[in-house]
Formats: structure tokens, C-alpha cells, sequence
């Protein structure tokens, strides 16, 4: 499977829920980032961790693609991740309705086509048409 195949098929999963599709879209050296928030998620576990609190927490979680680009060395995405946030989160209480905000993500190509993802890491919004709060996801996703 190609990088942006996998990158591909890691936003489906992400759009499915499916926790155990998710985690086998990262390497055996699981890493989530999210430096806006100085939040460094190490190993599978941890990983798992984030990702099934994120998924009960946002249930309508969303992640749209826009953009697609290739470069010799990453795939970068322009996203709108959109979703309610139903519970805690980041000790922050629910919101009241859902939220969007786009993001760019970026994937640097793993030595082999075939290698999975190790690491997503979290850089910056674009833009936010946010209606209800500033904690939708935010994720740039980097390979190893």
C-alpha cells in the first residue's frame, strides 16, 4: 500500500470509529503529537488511549479531505474536522453545539511504501468556522 493509500485509509478509519483499524494504520512505533496543546501521546497504548477518549468524547467526529498534495518526500491534506464535543475534553466542559476548523496535515513518506504510519502530530489551523468551541481536532500527520 502506498503512503497516501495509508494515509488515505487511516481518515476512514478515523470517520468509522474503528479504534483497532486506526491503531493498525500506525507503526509498532506508535507517537500522536499534538503540539498546539504540548500534548505527546508515546507507544500504542497511549495512542489507543487518546483515540478512544477523542472517539467517546466527539461521537459525530468528522474528518473531510479537501486537498490532496504529493511531494517527493510527504502527502500533505487540507482537512475540515468537524464534530460535537460531548464531554470533557482537555478539562474543558461539552460545548453546546458542533464545531469545524481546517486543517493542513502533512505525512512524510516512510523509507518503504509499505511501512505503516508511526507518528501523527497536531501543527496548525488554517482557518476556523468554528460555532462552538476551539477544541476540534487539529492533527498533521508525520510519518517515520
Amino acid at each position: 500500500m502506498d503512503r497516501l493509500a495509508i494515509v488515505e485509509e487511516h481518515v476512514r478509519l478515523e470517520n468509522a470509529h474503528d479504534l483497532d483499524g486506526i491503531m493498525g494504520t500506525f507503526g509498532t512505533d506508535a507517537r500522536y503529537d499534538d503540539e498546539p496543546w504540548n500534548e505527546h501521546h508515546l507507544g500504542c497504548e497511549q495512542v489507543r488511549t487518546y483515540y478512544r477518549t477523542l472517539l467517546r468524547v466527539a461521537p459525530d467526529l468528522k474528518t473531510d479531505v479537501k486537498e490532496r498534495h504529493l511531494s517527493g518526500d510527504a502527502v500533505i491534506l487540507e482537512v475540515i474536522v468537524s464534530g460535537t464535543q460531548c464531554g470533557t475534553w482537555r478539562g474543558l466542559p461539552p460545548t453546546a453545539g458542533s464545531s469545524s476548523s481546517r486543517f493542513a496535515e502533512s505525512s512524510p513518506l516512510a523509507p518503504t511504501a509499505r511501512s505503516p504510519v508511526n507518528a501523527f502530530t497536531t501543527t496548525a489551523r488554517l482557518c476556523s468556522d468554528s460555532s462552538a468551541s476551539s477544541t476540534s481536532q487539529r492533527r498533521y500527520l508525520e510519518g517515520s
